[in-house]
Order: structure tokens, then C-alpha cells, then sequence
């Protein structure tokens, strides 16, 4: 069983990791992005007793010829020890996301422009709802963008799926003031497609 956490890894689900979460040990879990606190590339894949010694030998027959551009740099694992430090020294900070998540959601619950409300950990998401077909290929997104980086926010909107995956280090007003964004968004949405 093979567990991709470039983006859950390193609490974004609320847990170190999403296998723990859910109770899992796989045998082979990718790491990236949250490894070093997206200071600097680096990753990482880290397998199972069993499979490391399939590939442990002095034979280049069983040599396992990969590698990846961005593994083993020096200054990312530096930046990737510093970051599990700071992480282990504040884990509240993604631990304790999902509640004000939670809080913050709630005027949204009754937005007659948006469904399918969801948190996990430090995860939060919602469908817009438009007359364009769901999915990644809604124009939708485009609005968004645009509307965010006019008020100050960076958001990535999938399609009609936006998404938030705020840094540990935002502050509750902060977190706060990009809501108060999305719902003027929505707002001003909701107003063009009454007219």
C-alpha cells in the first residue's frame, strides 16, 4: 500500500500524517511540500523493512536506479530538520485548525451558492454552485482568482471546488479576514448571475 502525502503530510489533516489518521501503516509513504515547511524542495520516500531489503544489495541487478531531482539536497534536509522541530515544538498550530475552520464555516452553511461543505485537519472546502458543469474545467475558477487577488488573498479554486490549506503560522484574524473574502466573493457572485 502506497500513501501520497505531499499534500496531507506533516498535519494539514489534523494527524502528523493521513495514514495515521486513518489507522494505516503502508508500506511505502511519499513525502514533499510540508517536509521542510515549503521553505525549500525536498523529498522523500520512506518503505517498509521488507521492501528496503528487496532492494538492499551489492548486486547492481537489484539496484533500484531512480532517484529524484529534488531528494537528498543538503539544505533541504537542514530546512526539513528545522521544520520538523519547529513543528513538534508547535503542533498545536495544526492541530486546533479545524475547529476555527469549523467556526468560520458556518455563515456559509445557508449560501445559496455553495454546497458540500468540508474540513479535515487544517483542510477546508467548499463546491460553488454555478450553471457550469462541476468539476476542474468550471470557468468559475477564473472569477475567483481574480476577485481574491483584487481584495489581497491568494486562493486556488479547483473548478468549482475552493479550497483552503492556510499556512500554521496564520493568525485567527488573519484566517478570519480570507472568510470575510470568500463570502464577499460569493456575494458579488451571487449578484451576477441575479441580474
Amino acid at each position: 500500500m502506497i500513501f501520497d502525502e505531499v499534500m496531507t503530510g506533516f498535519g494539514r489533516t489534523g494527524e502528523w500524517f493521513s495514514c495515521i489518521k486513518a489507522g494505516v501503516q503502508p508500506d511505502i509513504i511519499c513525502l514533499s511540500k510540508g517536509i521542510t515547511g515549503g521553505f525549500i524542495p525536498l523529498s522523500v520516500t520512506v518503505c517498509s523493512e521488507p521492501i528496503y531489503d528487496a532492494f538492499y544489495s551489492d548486486s547492481p541487478a537489484k539496484t533500484l536506479y531512480h532517484g529524484h531531482s529534488y531528494a537528498a539536497n543538503p539544505l533541504g534536509c537542514a530546512a526539513a530538520l528545522a521544520s520538523w522541530e519547529l513543528m513538534i515544538e508547535h503542533d498545536l498550530a495544526f492541530r486546533s485548525m479545524e475547529s476555527k475552520h469549523l467556526e468560520l464555516l458556518t455563515p456559509f452553511k445557508n449560501h445559496p451558492q455553495v454546497e458540500k461543505l468540508r474540513v479535515t485537519g487544517t483542510i477546508a472546502a467548499m463546491d460553488i454552485i454555478t450553471s457550469d458543469q462541476p468539476g476542474y474545467l468550471n470557468q468559475v475558477t477564473t472569477s475567483i482568482r481574480q476577485k481574491a487577488i483584487d481584495r489581497g488573498l491568494l486562493l486556488r479554486p479547483l473548478g468549482n471546488v475552493l479550497y483552503l490549506m492556510p499556512p500554521y503560522c496564520i493568525t485567527d484574524q488573519e484566517l478570519a479576514r480570507v472568510y470575510q473574502g470568500i463570502e464577499a466573493i460569493l456575494n458579488e457572485l451571487l449578484d451576477s448571475d441575479m441580474r
